[in-house]
């Protein structure tokens, strides 16, 4: 490929000492799209304007690479790849190449599938001019696939802070996270953290502290996110609250007085029996005492008969 580029260099130098002239020509590199999606074509054109008349080589560059990914050598009414583009790009000559006389050209190169490191500033470039194009950042975006929940438990202890998290799929742009009950979005309770994963995409990982009530019970939790380019929720997570500390505590209080009162009455009822039934066999003994006085006092003091 070095050497390519210096034969070309050598070429162009010889072409240049000719009568061949041509005005100073401008240059901007456009893409097809806003961004490239990862594994997908892409491709970008460089648009060469007051170039009748141009002989010169037309390169694309990128900064994460250290030559030409591709070049095209522009020869009047003639236009033709000059060398063996790098693997996975195909450079070609587009319109105005076929002409000599045309003030604009446009030549292309397009890549075969995005990948990450393509996500990065691009140029194209005259050899014997030695004019380069404004770069272009080119962006290229990878496909939110999957969202989950990372952590589900079976039930929460109503009253009692308990932390969920969510992670994405890598992805790019950074997804934003959102988390919902029952279809309202709920804030002022999440932290989001996120990790670049080399050649994949950056992963987003969503934390959800808050406390659930009773009337939380049977809700479903959903955590979802976007990146711009498509929207992935996870699947529902459906709350079950096991009851409120406060009324559980306030309960067993309730049940302990109710424990109490109903021992002391079960106490109390027999005792109060007992003593009943203890003066009513004292006030029986008492009357029967009387009785048995008084039949004493007539047997000592017998009836006087007359003769």
């Amino acid at each position: 490929m070095m050497r390519d580029n210096c034969l070309l260099l050598v070429y162009l130098s010889l072409l240049s000492s000719s009568d061949v002239s041509y005005g100073a020509s401008s240059l901007i590199l456009s893409g097809s799209s806003s961004h490239a999606d990862l594994n997908a074509p892409f491709t970008v054109t460089c648009t060469v304007t007051q170039a009748a008349g141009l002989v010169d080589g037309v390169y694309f560059r990128k900064t994460t690479a250290l030559s030409a990914l591709g070049t095209l050598y522009q020869d009047g009414d003639s236009c033709s790849m000059f060398n063996t583009p790098e693997p996975g790009y195909f450079p070609s000559c587009g319109n105005g190449t076929g002409s000599s006389s045309s003030t604009t050209k446009k030549y292309t190169l397009e890549i075969n599938k995005a990948v990450v490191s393509d996500a990065t500033d691009w140029w194209c470039g005259l050899s014997i001019a030695v004019i380069n194009s404004p770069h272009l950042c080119l962006l290229v975006y990878i496909i939110l696939t999957n969202v989950s929940m990372t952590t589900r438990p079976s039930s929460f202890k109503a009253g009692v802070f308990t932390e969920l998290q969510c992670e994405t799929s890598p992805t790019y742009p950074v997804a934003t996270v959102i988390w919902t009950l029952n279809n309202k979005t709920i804030s002022g309770e999440i932290s989001n953290s996120t990790v670049t994963v080399s050649g994949s995409g950056v992963i987003t990982t969503s934390n959800l502290t808050r406390s659930y009530t009773t009337e939380d019970d049977g809700q479903e939790l959903v955590c979802s996110a976007t990146n711009g380019e498509a929207t992935v929720s996870s699947p529902a997570l459906t709350l079950s609250i096991i009851g409120d500390p406060e009324r559980m505590s306030a309960l067993s209080a309730g049940a302990i007085s109710g424990i109490v009162i109903a021992v002391v009455l079960a106490l109390a009822i027999p005792t109060a029996w007992i003593l009943y039934k203890r003066k009513i066999k004292k006030k029986s003994e008492g009357m029967q005492n009387e009785s048995t006085n008084r039949n004493q006092n007539q047997d000592h003091n017998p009836t006087c008969f007359r003769n």
